[in-house]
Formats: structure tokens, sequence, C-alpha cells
């Protein structure tokens, strides 16, 4: 139960954390408002139409290797 709760809490610290990388710079205080739908446009749509579909794409990717491996 606790590895799963650590392994959970990594998996949502690695998507925050992929949402910070990119070529336009974000400080976390600009990445959180935006996170929550309540940014300027830009921000808004940097974060929601770039970076968290590319993190998710990573992680769903990875997750269905790491299972047919498992497999």
């Amino acid at each position: 139960m606790r590895l799963t709760l650590v392994l959970g809490a990594a998996v949502v610290a690695a998507l925050v954390a992929a949402c910070f990388l990119g070529s336009v710079p974000l400080p976390a205080d600009r990445l959180l408002v935006a996170l929550i739908g309540q940014g300027t446009p830009s921000d808004t749509i940097v974060v929601w139409a770039i970076r968290l579909p590319r993190a998710l794409a990573a992680f769903l990717a990875g997750a269905a290797l790491g299972a047919s491996g498992a497999a």
C-alpha cells in the first residue's frame, strides 16, 4: 500500500515536472494558474494543448510498454 502511494505521488510529480519543460519558459506560479484554467490565454494554450497532452502521451506509452513487458 505504501509503495503504491509513493509511486502514485511520483507519477503526479513527473507529470507536473513535464509541464515545466518546453521552449516557452513558464514559472511555477504561471504554470499552476494555467493548469486550473485561470491564466493568460497563451499560457493556458501552451499548457493544455501542448505540454499536458505530450506528458500524458509519454506516460501512457511508458505504461503500455511496461505492461507488455510484464505480460
